[in-house]
């Protein structure tokens, strides 16, 4: 009996382990696509399209270096062909050593993508999909007509990926069904966006009441051009992949609508739980959204900043070099009227938040830093609504140039005409029709 070295016995375990996991990864392939899968499509009427075994990534992937690992370590293994009387089979050292290699193109494949910071970012996207995933186990394990059609070993399969994952979604997504975040009315406080400026709940502590602005020529010294093209990069992939999902509740939540509108024999308890679910989709939906448009705002800000950094740096500080490009808005004829309506909502509010502070100023019992403090919040006060007149002046500006370009010359004259006269008239209705004697 020969001895075989411990190289030639570590070689074939990992043939015949490569052997196993392949033949039990077939098998557990084959029994989900046939007992989960096929029975979710044969119920919600869909096409799943076949997989591939490879496809072609723009990224470096693990499989790209279990590929190329794989592919090493066989081409080392073929001179072992020629050997006359090797201590294991051929077919035994030449799995083996293709299954080492394919291992060590994975480890190695984690380690070079960790150093590049890709492992990070694939992990963060593989969280959203994990969640969007336990979402759809939860809505399944909560439908008792979908469930009793499939084996034991899948019902457990769902409820522990819907389940006990559960705590990937938000509390009030699944206690509070009836509250719907997104669509619910709320002011603007100082808290809801970094440049928001105007908050509408009263000082309760010792602190400024108004996020006081930035100053630009400072941020844009701190701009950092890659850096900041870096992160506009994570967030668009991450914008999309939201609009992604988001998309894909759309099209569950069309399913579950037409499901409810075309099955008529249900029963109160059903019918309430299928509305609930339709619901739940909703809310997802518009958090998924609304998450997406933030990004969205962000990176219009952060470009148009680009934008001023590269103009600057280039020593070109033109006008038009710092203005922004549009294909659906043409700025000389634009009428801002809704921009007019939000400005003259800022200036609405601002002036009772100055009411307030007087109101506050004139109250016995706080402290003098209280007081001092709603001094200094009543000073900020007044400067804002200064700047809310200045902003609607200029939109008033626009929005005259905006009706000399659409409106002809002759009947803006005859409008301008009619309107002095109303005006006189009004003024002389409000004095008595005249002077009183004595007066000039």
């Amino acid at each position: 009996m020969h001895s075989i070295s411990k190289t030639a016995l570590f070689v074939r375990s990992s043939a015949r382990l490569g052997l196993w996991a392949g033949a039990l990864g077939a098998a557990v392939n084959w029994y989900y696509y046939n007992a989960f899968l096929g029975v979710v499509a044969s119920e919600k009427n869909l096409n799943f399209t076949p997989r591939k075994l490879y496809a072609w990534t723009d990224a470096r992937t693990v499989d790209d270096g279990a590929l190329a690992g794989a592919a090493l370590t066989l081409a080392a293994s073929i001179p072992t062909l020629f050997l006359r009387r090797p201590a294991i089979p051929h077919w035994t050292r030449c799995l083996g050593m293709t299954n080492i290699g394919a291992c060590a193109g994975i480890l190695g494949a984690h380690g070079y993508l960790q150093y590049k910071g890709e492992r990070e970012k694939a992990y963060s996207q593989l969280e959203r999909s994990l969640k969007a995933r336990s979402f759809e186990f939860w809505r399944m394990a909560s439908d008792l007509e979908l469930m009793s059609q499939f084996d034991p070993l899948i019902q457990h399969f769902i409820r522990h990926n819907g389940v006990l994952h559960a705590a990937h979604f938000a509390f009030d997504m699944y206690e509070k069904p009836g509250h719907d975040a997104v669509d619910a009315p709320q002011d603007i406080t100082a808290t809801d966006s970094p440049d928001a400026s105007v908050p509408v709940e009263p000082p309760q502590e010792i602190g400024a009441y108004y996020v006081q602005p930035v100053d630009y020529v400072e941020n844009l010294a701190n701009i950092h051009v890659d850096t900041t093209h870096a992160k506009m990069q994570e967030l668009e992939a991450e914008k999309h992949a939201l609009l992604k999902d988001a998309e894909y509740l759309l099209y569950v939540n069309a399913q579950q609508q037409y499901t409810y509108c075309h099955k008529p024999d249900m029963d109160d308890e059903e019918r309430q739980r299928r509305r609930q679910e339709m619901h739940l989709c909703e809310i997802a939906y518009n958090r998924l959204r609304s998450m997406a448009d933030s990004i969205d705002i962000r990176l219009c800000k952060w470009r148009q900043s680009l934008q001023h950094k590269l103009a600057s740096d280039a020593g070109n500080d033109s006008l038009d070099s710092w203005l922004p490009k549009s294909n659906t808005t043409d700025y000389k004829i634009h009428d801002p009227a809704l921009a007019i309506q939000e400005m003259e909502k800022f200036q609405a509010q601002i002036e009772e938040e100055v009411d307030m502070f007087e109101q506050f100023l004139t109250e016995p019992g706080h402290t003098e830093q209280q007081r001092e403090r709603c001094i200094s919040d009543l000073e900020d006060a007044r400067i804002l609504l200064k700047a809310v007149d200045g902003v609607v002046w200029e939109l008033e500006k626009a929005r005259r140039r905006a009706m000399v370009g659409s409106v002809p010359v002759e009947v803006l004259g005859i409008k301008a005409v009619e309107e002095k006269k109303k005006k006189k008239k009004t003024e002389k209705e409000k004095d008595g029709g005249g002077l009183e004697a004595g007066k000039s």
